[in-house]
């Protein structure tokens, strides 16, 4: 069943911009900071977010690339010697390679236009028939956790965040007005994706192409504030990587 709106807006991005501030609270490019997407590879999903114009003010969601978040950022515990900390990242690499691909006999589906929050800060895609994917996610995070005592939170993957400020103080904060804007251009975007329009019945959801993809954050970019501070994307280096096939059988892809 597919959470309401109320639910993923509101309890979810206070939540998250607390749990996001303490994540990011003293960390930067040389840590050892991982996070497991759910992303997608192929078809109208994948066209829409790449497609779509930027709200008129870059968000927090302009720092990463289109994915659902499976699990919140974790650290690897620290070590003195770069060699450590190399065997450590690999020991993560191997505990994810040994859990089979997750098998699915529904893969996740986007299921209806996008949501806006009354306060104008966040618009989100929704996302359901993830609940397999979670199951599968729980394990191998557990292993992971076992291999390297990595502390992993499991994030409730129901949404692809479109736009979003978790810092409410932020001089380029969402405006209600521009927020709007941007959710009706995202609505076009995927009513036509749907082919579809808006009195339709609203229970049509559109397919996906999925991956599972384990990253480790190798650059902490920011949101820019005036012409001449652009936004810079997080860098993400790819770690392993499990490719979904739209008939629910998958497939293991080691990255390189």
């Amino acid at each position: 069943m597919l959470p309401s709106a109320s639910s993923m807006l509101q309890p979810h991005s206070s939540s998250s911009s607390s749990s996001q501030d303490r994540e990011n609270q003293g960390r930067d490019s040389s840590s050892q900071e991982f996070i497991l997407y759910l992303e997608t590879h192929a078809g109208c999903i994948l066209w829409t977010t790449r497609t779509l114009p930027p709200p008129a003010r870059p968000t927090e969601a302009n720092l990463y690339h289109p994915h659902v978040s499976l699990t919140g950022f974790f650290v690897l515990p620290q070590h003195e010697y770069r060699r450590e900390q190399a065997q450590q990242q690999q020991q993560l690499k191997q505990a994810a390679s040994s859990m089979d691909p997750p098998v699915c006999a529904a893969l996740p589906v986007v299921a209806g236009m996008p949501i806006v929050s009354q306060d104008g800060a966040v618009v989100l895609l929704p996302i359901s028939q993830t609940e397999e994917i979670l199951s599968w996610v729980r394990s191998l995070a557990a292993r992971m956790a076992h291999a390297t005592a990595a502390d992993i939170r499991i994030k409730r993957a129901d949404h692809l965040s479109l736009a979003y400020n978790g810092h409410r103080t932020r001089i380029n904060q969402l405006t209600r007005d521009n927020c709007q804007v941007y959710h009706a251009a995202a609505t076009t975007m995927l009513q036509q994706a749907f082919h579809r329009t808006a009195a339709d019945p609203p229970d049509q959801r559109l397919p996906a192409e999925w991956d599972v993809v384990l990253y480790r954050r190798s650059h902490v970019g920011h949101v820019g504030t005036a012409a001449g501070d652009p936004t810079e994307m997080h860098g993400f280096e790819e770690v392993y990587r499990w490719m979904l096939d739209a008939d629910g059988t998958a497939i293991n892809e080691s990255a390189e």
